[in-house]
């Protein structure tokens, strides 16, 4: 299994919906099949609900270590333009006065 990633959640969603949709279906027309396709889909869903929450709360240091490090890369990104700029402005200024 590769490691765990915030986009894992995505399966949840649809999933979900899926769940929900098979209910108000087995709801409408009155089955025996359509309530053990509701029951199923519906059982699934939460598993992976709550799977995604036992790694999701396994994995925080790496989800927090993530958006540390795209936090600093974007500081550092800004900072550099920031830097740039600064030097840019006085050569500019330099120039101006010889």
């Amino acid at each position: 299994m590769k490691r765990f990633h915030v986009a894992w959640w995505a399966y949840s969603f649809p999933m979900t919906v899926l769940a929900l949709a098979s209910a108000e279906y087995a709801r409408v027309v009155k089955g025996e099949i359509t309530h053990w396709l509701m029951l199923i889909l519906s059982m699934l869903s939460v598993l992976v609900a709550l799977v995604l929450i036992v790694f999701s709360a396994l994995n925080t240091n790496s989800l927090v270590n993530l958006l540390v490090h795209a936090k600093t890369s974007t500081q550092k990104r800004i900072g550099n333009k920031a830097l740039k700029y600064r030097r840019k402005r006085k050569s500019e200024a330099g120039k101006v006065m010889a």
